[in-house]
């Protein structure tokens, strides 16, 4: 593939300041640095990505990703390099039930090209020596803390559970946090996917991180205060989805309420994770952004579900 932007980074020295040590797994996960979402847009809902996360302090520091692995993409992120985390990824799918392998890599990936744009777009298993621009395994080595996914490798399997392993889809979280966000969160969004599945629909979902000012890891790799996911079920309608359109149509359950809706899930991560179902208009109102372009609010019988779910 072609990279659509190539900007060399300022006192580039080449493998002097760049040095690779060890390739660790056979495989790649092929990270394509964009300069815009159009490759990945599939991922959002109505073709459109989140507005509101970039502004002129942050903007040179932010690097659209779209994430591919085995010739697919799995997810599109919004990284940081200033915090060396990802801002939300984004992602979608029809069934909630895929059944997790053991696909994790022995060392998390990274992305080459977010160093710089003309190594290898393959992200992969490496161990480097330093880099100014994203976090590495040595960073949560010994920490405290683990790298918790953004995009969800419980909601996944074979090839897209191994691409949730990337450190440019990880944030900083101790492990009781990591641990209650799966359970109150990540559980209870796969069963909502589940009712969306059921109607013939398609759940859209970002997950993000927030609130920058709770130190960091090493020095380097920001801890967020915050993380959050927000979900739309709605019929696609962008037109490279109109065959998921067809394949969901064919799945629908006529017993199932035939209506869209959203909801959006915020973790307070200190002094101790505190996990809030909320609307998504609420949602974005905390981040001062704009996630989904339009979703039909969650009716009383949404709520109800996901009370269901949690006395499960």
């Amino acid at each position: 593939m072609k990279l659509t932007l190539c900007i060399l980074p300022m006192g580039f020295s080449g493998p002097v300041w760049f040095l690779l040590l060890a390739i660790a797994y056979p495989g790649t996960v092929q990270g394509k640095v964009v300069n815009n979402f159009q490759p990945c847009q599939r991922f959002f809902k109505d073709g459109i990505a989140p507005q509101g996360f970039e502004n002129e302090e942050n903007k040179d520091s932010m690097v659209k990703i779209c994430q591919m692995y085995a010739n697919a993409y799995h997810f599109a992120t919004l990284y940081r390099t200033d915090l060396r985390i990802p801002v939300y990824s984004a992602y979608s799918y029809t069934n909630s039930n895929p059944k997790p392998k053991t696909c994790r890599p022995v060392k998390w990936f990274i992305e080459p090209q977010i160093e710089n744009c003309t190594y290898d777009q393959n992200m992969q298993t490496i161990k480097l020596i330093t880099s100014d621009k994203q976090a590495l395994d040595s960073d949560y080595e010994g920490s405290g803390y683990q790298r918790g996914h953004l995009y969800p490798f419980s909601f996944n399997h074979q090839e897209s559970a191994t691409a949730s392993c990337t450190l440019t889809n990880a944030v900083p979280q101790e492990k009781a946090a990591n641990v209650k966000w799966y359970h109150y969160t990540e559980k209870v969004v796969k069963g909502l996917t589940n009712v969306c599945h059921n109607s013939g629909r398609r759940m859209y979902l970002v997950t993000g991180s927030d609130d920058y000012n709770h130190g960091t890891i090493k020095n380097r790799v920001q801890i967020p205060g915050l993380v959050w996911t927000a979900a739309c079920c709605t019929v696609p309608r962008n037109q490279n989805d109109r065959f998921l359109a067809e394949e969901v149509e064919a799945t629908r359950n006529p017993q199932t309420t035939n209506e869209d809706f959203s909801i959006a899930f915020m973790g307070t991560l200190f002094p101790e994770l505190k996990v809030v179902n909320v609307s998504v208009s609420t949602l974005e109102r905390r981040l001062n952004a704009r996630i989904f372009n339009e979703c039909k609010e969650a009716t009383r019988e949404i709520y109800e579900e996901v009370q269901r779910l949690l006395s499960e």
